[in-house]
């Protein structure tokens, strides 16, 4: 701001009654002082953003696992900040930063948050990593003293059906077996498998399909996983039959996944 001020000096002397007087236009220039703290639109931020992702903008939910260099939506819209100090000046350039989680970084311009590019170690976003991060996104103005201020943002990691169900191996690598005179509906082994995705991802569909012979001697209960004796058995003409079962977990994107 500049400030204009008019000042008059008057002289009188006894041997000059009359008085003299002069001018002077004087203009002070008020420069801005770096007092004001770059303050956030809200004490506490919340997005998601679905696993599998990397290189990718926060705040985006794409249909499946998406690779790096997807177009997403950003999150500048939602995290902004204001700072008073004069508007056009180095005290109104504001850097941000971030810090709590090595998955994630930002743009120090604009201040959107980018899942960090994948590596070997950890090559994609991972819900089973971690359900929800904790970042701390950092504003700082360029002052020549620096002013600062810091904000959270919870990133829920939406689980994305990334896993397939196994079966316990130690069931697998056991033999069972079942009397031929054995009433039909005895069971001959209860199959159990798991998978490390979300409850919401784990409803298993279990099926044979082989083995079971012709017309099928054995049936499996497609949500237990319950195999049961279904008809008569001869020892005599078959002692032994190879199952081959498959089970499905009930995830949707990227789609069901299945183990045989």
């Amino acid at each position: 701001s500049v400030y204009t001020v008019l000042v008059a000096a008057n002289a009188t002397n006894i041997t000059h009654p009359i008085p003299q007087r002069a001018f002077a236009v004087v203009r002070v220039t008020l420069t801005d002082v770096n007092d004001k703290t770059p303050t956030f639109g809200s004490v506490l931020y919340r997005t998601s953003v679905d696993e599998c992702l990397s290189g990718a903008l926060v705040g985006y939910n794409p249909t499946g696992c998406m690779t790096n260099g997807g177009v997403l939506n950003v999150l500048p819209s939602v995290i902004s900040t204001t700072d008073d100090d004069e508007e056009g000046t180095r005290n109104t350039e504001i850097t941000y930063s971030i810090t709590g989680d090595s998955d994630f970084t930002i743009i120090a311009s604009t201040g959107q948050v980018l899942l960090a590019s994948a590596s070997a170690a950890d090559p994609n976003l991972d819900f089973e990593g971690g359900g929800v991060r904790t970042l701390i996104i950092t504003a700082t103005d360029n002052g020549l003293v620096p002013l600062s201020s810091s904000v959270e943002l919870l990133v829920t990691v939406t689980d994305l059906n990334d896993n397939s169900p196994q079966f316990n191996a130690v069931t697998l690598a056991t033999n069972h077996s079942v009397s031929e005179n054995a009433l039909n509906g005895t069971i001959v082994v209860h199959l159990e498998a798991t998978d490390a995705d979300s409850a919401a991802l784990t409803t298993f569909s279990y099926e044979i399909r082989s083995g079971a012979g012709t017309p099928p001697r054995f049936a499996i209960d497609s949500a237990t996983g319950v195999i049961t004796k279904v008809a008569a058995l001869d020892y005599e003409t078959q002692s032994e039959f190879v199952l081959g079962v498959r089970v499905s977990d009930g995830g949707v994107l990227p789609g069901p996944l299945q183990t045989d």
